[in-house]
């Protein structure tokens, strides 16, 4: 939110979480981040698709799916100095399951066409 208003900061924050921008230029940026909403159901419904393809229910794939990212981004919202890299680390075990989806993702360009989707989307803006 900018400029800071108290009344707005009420309502919003009996919705959830406020964050407050320190300029417009803030501002734009954390716009700029909403525009990932529609890229992240796409990843979840991907994920439910696929468990599905393994013989789950699409209630229990996608009510899991969702859980999973939910604990996942309530951890990182905790995070006292907000290095999300740290729970990167964390989670993954030289050699395991998670390791091998991180390179994998990351071999084929995955985390490079989100920064690219984002500069798109601010050049839209500006």
């Amino acid at each position: 939110m900018f400029p800071e208003n108290k009344i707005v900061y009420q309502i919003f924050e009996s919705l959830g979480s406020v964050v407050l921008a320190d300029s417009e230029d803030q501002l734009e940026a954390f716009t700029i981040i909403t525009s990932l909403m529609a890229p992240y159901y796409a990843i979840l419904e991907t994920i439910s698709t696929w468990a599905i393809d393994e013989g789950i229910s699409r209630k229990n794939a996608s009510h899991y799916t969702a859980a999973m990212f939910g604990a996942l981004s309530l951890i990182a919202q905790n995070l006292k100095n907000g290095e999300v890299s740290e729970l990167i680390t964390e989670s993954m075990t030289s050699g395991g399951l998670n390791e091998l989806a991180m390179k994998t993702l990351d071999h084929h360009g995955g985390f490079k066409n989100i920064k690219t989707a984002l500069k798109k989307v601010k050049k839209k803006l500006t």
